[in-house]
């Protein structure tokens, strides 16, 4: 795959030079990105600390993106992209990258997802920020922050926004094919001196090799489009295939520790619109990186419905992950109804209900967070700009 990508992108640095590569006019800058707020009522069954969860919060989440673009003389666009937490954390500049894009196809180079994650097709929903595909809420405990149940269900939780090069080809016949490398990733970690997960700009030292709990990725995608009549088609299909740098060194993915593994993940999904009618899901399978049997297999499904201003739509999403040495696997089902009412041009209310039950083995007393259940109602206001 890497010889794939390195003559993708051979060929694409041909189309460049192959007629004057002047820009027409200096690179424009706009904004735009969205904010998310919510209210949160809600009930948990006891933390593994011992304490309550409150039953009431306030959520929210927004990026700001500063996006850069010029056309040269032989038609290739050329530009930027930047993303910027619009609040305090300690990954402040989310994704940023540079791409190329023309007849040809395009190239993103810098610290953004990889094309199991921009190509993705699945269950869809009705609720900003929440959903069965990439979330920015989820209010489990223990499972939701642990990367064997990642908030997304593409390659957000692997390498992420690491440093990669990508290429995406023309689409051909409703098809799109996509290839990505990143050199280095580490799960979890952001921001080493080789940007290992969070892309960090870094430009002095040296890249040590044969480093624990890192490993070097590929990955490849397809998507493909169509309609027939009033039907609208989406089918999806990824693969994600990474080297340990030391095979023989311990790792902890998702809490387990083990030896690091050749990682596999791979993960379908389709998606089909018809009158305002929306129904997708996915299916995928991840070894989570170690020699362990620690496999996770994901499920989504969903629906929506859209008429006028108005979207409604519920769905289910299920983790079941394999560990060694216990008597039960690990089980995880989301459940989420909801709506949305635009009340202008990217503004819109929204509101539902998530449900988080799990179970397992809690192994004599020894894994707190397995088996605990907790409900969310929620209220807010989702703007994109």
């Amino acid at each position: 795959m890497k010889k794939l990508l390195l003559g993708s992108t051979a060929l694409a640095a041909a189309g460049l030079m192959s007629a004057s590569a002047l820009a027409a006019d200096p690179i424009k800058v706009s904004v735009n990105g969205y904010y998310q707020w919510y209210f949160v009522v809600g009930g948990w069954d006891e933390l593994s600390t011992g304490a309550d969860g409150r039953s009431n919060s306030i959520r929210q989440e927004g990026e700001i993106w500063f996006n850069g673009i010029t056309k040269l003389d032989n038609g290739t666009n050329v530009g930027f992209r930047i993303e910027l937490e619009a609040y305090t954390t300690a990954d402040q500049v989310d994704e940023h990258y540079l791409f190329f894009s023309g007849d040809w196809g395009r190239i993103e180079a810098g610290a953004t997802n990889g094309v199991m994650s921009k190509m993705v097709y699945g269950a869809p929903s009705a609720l900003p920020g929440f959903g069965f595909i990439s979330q920015n809420f989820n209010f489990g405990t223990g499972w939701a922050t642990n990367t064997a149940y990642s908030t997304a269900i593409q390659d957000d939780r692997h390498n992420g926004d690491a440093n990669k090069i990508s290429y995406f080809t023309p689409r051909f016949a409703g098809f799109q094919l996509g290839v990505s490398y990143t050199p280095e990733f580490q799960p979890g970690v952001n921001g080493n001196v080789c940007a290992a997960t969070g892309g960090s700009s870094t430009s002095f030292g040296v890249c040590t090799k044969d480093n624990a709990n890192q490993w070097t990725a590929f990955q490849a995608a397809v998507n493909y489009l169509a309609t027939f009549n009033s039907v609208n088609l989406a089918l999806y299909g990824g693969l994600m295939y990474a080297a340990p740098e030391d095979k023989n060194s311990a790792a902890t993915v998702g809490g387990v520790a083990g030896s690091a593994d050749d990682w596999w993940h791979w993960l379908v999904g389709f998606n089909v619109t018809v009158q305002g009618f929306s129904i997708g899901g996915n299916i995928g399978r991840d070894n989570n990186g170690l020699d362990e049997k620690t496999q996770t297999w994901m499920y989504a499904l969903g629906l929506t419905y859209t008429t006028g201003p108005w979207t409604v739509g519920g769905g289910w999403r299920h983790f079941n992950r394999n560990l060694p040495g216990l008597d039960e696997n690990d089980k995880v089902h989301q459940f989420e109804i909801g709506t949305n009412y635009r009340i202008g041009p990217g503004i819109a209310l929204a509101g539902g209900l998530i449900w988080n039950a799990s179970a397992g083995d809690k192994a004599g007393g020894a894994r707190p967070d397995v088996g605990r259940d907790n409900w969310q109602l929620v209220l807010g206001t989702a703007i994109t700009f």
